[in-house]
């Protein structure tokens, strides 16, 4: 072998290997990746809210009520 061919065998080994070896890497961890399909399901379901509504009457009578109330306070007077 002459200089010329331990150059190449020499550049080879210190710099294609390397480069060869991570670009395979490289090639394999994307493709691996690519083949990873992950599904997810949504599912909607209706919310139920249940509403106190003793408030909401007992504001109403008052107001009933408090009518009344004036009303027979100024027929009294």
């Amino acid at each position: 072998m002459n200089v010329g061919q331990y150059l190449i065998v020499y550049l080879y080994h210190t710099t294609m290997k390397p480069f060869c070896t991570f670009s395979l890497v490289l090639l394999t961890a994307i493709t691996l990746t690519g083949c990873v399909s992950v599904k997810t399901q949504h599912k909607i379901d209706p919310i139920h809210i249940t509403m106190d509504i003793n408030v909401k009457v007992d504001r109403a009578l008052d107001d009933f009520f408090g009518d009344l109330d004036a009303q027979a306070q100024e027929l009294s007077e």
